[in-house]
């Protein structure tokens, strides 16, 4: 027994210090915890320990569930976020966003099917949306190749983004690989989505 505690607390350790990720830690304390309540329902410990150890895992198990319902709240105020975002796009059916990290796509409701049409037209995704045919389709109705030199033929790009890093490298990309020097210009209006910066690109 004194084992399996101090091989918990190991491993709760490294989980709490971010050193193993929760894709590992959750199955194997998952298994543990079950494992262990069936070594004690089929061993011979005294009926009054039984039900005290079971007793533990017992309010153990209620307190988590009480810590997930707490959650609830919290996520609902991301979907009603998500909701906005989107909502604040369609409204601007005449400019083309650019979905970059700012975009709360972690907050989409995971209860309701994903669909191209929920998110509009006028609304393109980058990172690993960039290997879906949905990518695709949605460049080729914007007669785009893609999302860097192609973009110099418009001037109604709304890129979504709140790391300066990201859009430095984005005009330096577009710098020194096409020529085509540009900015990004924020925009302060309560009628577009959160770190909404418009692209413009500067005369030659």
């Amino acid at each position: 027994m004194w084992n399996l505690i101090l091989f918990l607390s190991v491993i709760l350790y490294l989980s709490i210090t971010s050193r193993i990720p929760h894709r590992v830690t959750y199955p194997l304390l998952s298994y543990l915890v079950l494992f262990n309540i069936f070594h004690i329902i089929k061993s011979d410990f005294v009926i009054k320990i039984k039900y005290a150890i079971l007793s533990i895992f017992l309010i153990l198990g209620l307190y988590k569930f009480y810590c997930v319902l707490l959650l609830i709240p919290l996520h609902q105020s991301y979907q009603q976020q998500f909701e906005k975002t989107v909502s604040l796009i369609r409204q601007h059916d005449d400019l083309l966003f650019i979905g970059a990290d700012a975009f709360p796509l972690q907050y989409m409701n995971a209860w309701q099917a994903p669909s191209p049409s929920r998110l509009g037209n006028n609304l393109i995704l980058t990172g690993w949306y960039a290997t879906t045919p949905d990518y695709q389709l949605l460049l080729s109705q914007h007669q785009l190749k893609n999302l860097t030199n192609a973009l110099s033929k418009k001037s109604n790009v709304i890129f979504l983004s709140a790391s300066p890093s990201l859009l430095a490298t984005y005009i330096q990309v577009m710098k020194e690989r096409y020529g085509i020097a540009c900015h990004f210009e924020p925009i302060i209006n309560k009628g577009y989505p959160v770190d909404s910066k418009r692209l413009v690109f500067d005369a030659y």
